[in-house]
């Protein structure tokens, strides 16, 4: 994946997420993980589901 994380953001948040002492659920990694975590807390599910489908183009 040409536009995808590096190795070291990502291996930074596991460092993080592994020395914090409330662990939570999941630990979004780079700006376009957390662009997609926030509309997904507020989007009904079949709204974001639809949205995320055209955007990757599968269906």
């Amino acid at each position: 994946m040409a536009t995808g994380d590096t190795a070291e953001a990502v291996a930074k948040t596991i460092v993080g997420a592994a020395q914090t002492r409330k662990p939570q659920l999941r630990y979004p990694s780079g700006k376009a993980a957390r662009q997609t975590a926030f509309p997904r807390r507020f989007l009904p599910r079949a709204l974001f589901d639809r949205t995320l489908r055209k955007q990757f183009n599968i269906a």
